[in-house]
């Protein structure tokens, strides 16, 4: 009976008397959950047991497949183009996938908040190994694209792998925990645009084998999770209400204007000056009919009475939630930019050769992966200030990597060392944002 389970209601990271709260009568359940979902009564040797490392493994692997997609195509696009192409529209095969990233990221995050992650990040691996087998046998450029989108939808849950280890995981190890796991990605990260080249120039291999090794981690990454990732069920995440009242509850009407709107306001944006030109009617109108849907969106949301809200805005009115989306948002987009245009950039500016290019590709990633890892244990040092590391690392990013604009060809050595230092405060920002918002 309802009365008879211990339920906890987690608005505060006060503790809670359980006995004082077991008789507490809410209508709304979002926030109320089972002692058992907590993890504050962990077994004796839970971090050597199968299913925490079999989980962490399988996270491990998604993480590492996410990274392996960016950069092994992404250092050869142009020769994959070359191959099944030419076509104008070989930039979409990134713009793709990150439309996809884009809108997916918030909607599964906020389904998987109500009805529990297990099934969310299994699926979506596997829609992921859909994406990368369409790539691996594309014959063409838009079939690459097509398979890019798919891979975009399903690597939301690979790059979610923070809010799984907050389940799992007591917050006091989450950042080494994270740190773990980007480590695992720090080899791929360092030289995985090396990798990629040296695999399309094996005559026995070829540009398609940067996706079949991907089909490989995946795999392996879906059956490891199948069969050892159990976090909090939806009975332990919620205590007064069934599946069917949450599915009739949900905000349906923001959810299709977060999509509808972010889509088109991003391929507005990608469009212009490329494909079209920025004044055209084409650019134009998708630009500002995406902008006024999102206008309309964030109004929606905060007058309309809803039970789960799309977009839950009353975070959005917290100065210190604000400011962590603010840094992690400018630090993502500095990564992505900086990952896809260096390498342009030392082909257009350095050398024309397809090795020593990748190695100095190499550097964006493999810092920021270096950050990442060192980002868990400045947190976990003794007197760190995480909010002067966070402003003192913004600062440092934002004026290390915008300087790559003034690089010149006889520059080589400032555009080596730019792309070492201003990742790596990327890395940290990841890490330290992690920390403070799960």
């Amino acid at each position: 009976m309802a009365e008879e389970k211990d339920i906890i209601m987690t608005e505060s990271h006060a503790p809670f008397d359980f006995d004082s709260h077991r008789t507490q009568s809410r209508d709304d359940d979002t926030i109320s959950v089972r002692r058992e979902a907590l993890g504050d009564d962990l077994p004796k040797g839970y971090f050597y047991s199968p299913r925490f490392l079999g989980a962490l493994a399988g996270f491990c692997l998604s993480s590492i497949s996410a990274y392996i997609f960016l950069l092994f195509p992404t250092n050869i696009l142009t020769y994959i183009n070359a191959d099944i192409g030419p076509s104008p529209y070989i930039s979409w095969v990134n713009i793709g996938r990150t439309l996809a990233l884009s809108f997916t990221y918030t909607i599964l995050g906020r389904l998987s908040d109500l009805f529990g992650r297990r099934w969310f990040f299994i699926i979506g691996n596997v829609v992921a190994l859909v994406g990368i087998i369409v790539c691996s046998t594309a014959q063409n450029v838009n079939s690459l694209i097509v398979g890019s989108t798919i891979y975009g939808i399903g690597e939301t849950v690979q790059l979610s792998f923070n809010v799984a280890v907050g389940e799992l995981v007591p917050n006091k190890y989450r950042p080494l925990v994270l740190s773990f796991i980007f480590g695992t990605s720090a080899p791929i990260a360092g030289i995985g645009s090396v990798i990629s080249r040296a695999i399309y120039e094996n005559p026995n291999l070829g540009w398609r084998w940067t996706y079949h090794i991907n089909t490989i981690v995946v795999a392996v990454a879906v059956v490891l999770l199948f069969f050892f990732y159990h976090p909090p069920t939806f009975d332990l995440l919620h205590e007064r209400k069934t599946k069917r009242q949450i599915l009739k509850q949900l905000d349906y009407v923001g959810s299709f204007l977060w999509i509808a709107g972010l889509t088109l306001f991003l391929i507005g944006i990608s469009v212009g000056g490329s494909i079209y030109p920025w004044k055209s009617a084409t650019t134009l109108s998708t630009i500002v009919i995406g902008g006024a849907l999102l206008i309309i969106l964030f109004i929606y949301e905060s007058y309309a009475d809803l039970e789960y809200p799309a977009i839950p805005v009353k975070f959005f009115r917290n100065r210190g939630f604000i400011s962590l989306v603010a840094c992690a948002t400018v630090a993502t987009m500095f990564y992505y930019s900086a990952v896809l245009l260096w390498p342009q950039q030392v082909k257009a500016l350095f050398t024309s050769d397809i090795t020593y290019g990748g190695w100095l590709s190499a550097t964006v990633p493999s810092a920021t992966a270096i950050g990442q890892v060192a980002g868990g244990f400045i947190i976990k040092g003794k007197n760190i200030n995480v909010r002067y590391w966070m402003m003192f690392s913004t600062f440092a990013m934002v004026g290390i990597v915008g300087s790559l604009a003034a690089l010149t060809p006889k520059s080589l050595n400032t555009g080596i060392a730019l792309t070492l230092v201003g990742p790596f405060f990327v890395g940290v920002i990841e890490i330290l944002v992690s920390h403070r918002a799960f």
